[in-house]
């Protein structure tokens, strides 16, 4: 992409993945997929500052649940559900508009934030309460 000659918006290209909300808490229930979205989402944003000299735009997408066959396996509340339409219309716009970091539904992550601010034992008192929140009792995801 270096070599690529920038575009009308000072841009060579642009780089997108998807993390998730899961990312920003640390949630007892799917410890290995919040990791790895937390991962992600660090990654993208660390080396975006880097690489946005260089006209590439690295952009972390920090999304809620999706309505995806992933998803559709699911027997559990899941607050937020956005169809993959809606979903790939706010990343669109959040590409064109060069965020580094794509957040929907906002109010969940902002509760997902609040949430890994709280002291650990409160936190995983009101984890536990929930339907899939003791550690171990959600199968980890086929992320192949």
């Amino acid at each position: 992409m270096r070599s690529q000659p920038r575009g009308a918006d000072g841009m060579r290209g642009r780089i997108c993945a998807i993390s998730s909300v899961a990312g920003l808490v640390s949630y007892p229930g799917t410890p290995s997929y919040g990791a790895a979205k937390a991962a992600v989402d660090r990654f993208m944003v660390a080396t975006g500052g880097n690489t946005k000299k260089a006209g590439i735009l690295l952009s972390s997408v920090v999304c809620g649940f999706l309505n995806t066959p992933m998803t559709a396996k699911n027997r559990f509340p899941m607050p937020g559900m956005t169809d993959v339409d809606n979903a790939s219309r706010r990343i669109l716009r959040g590409l064109k508009r060069n965020e580094r970091r794509i957040v929907f539904p906002l109010w969940l992550a902002a509760g997902s934030r609040f949430m890994d601010l709280l002291p650990i034992k409160l936190a995983e008192a009101y984890y536990t309460h929930q339907p899939t929140g003791a550690a171990g009792s959600m199968p980890e995801p086929d992320l192949s």
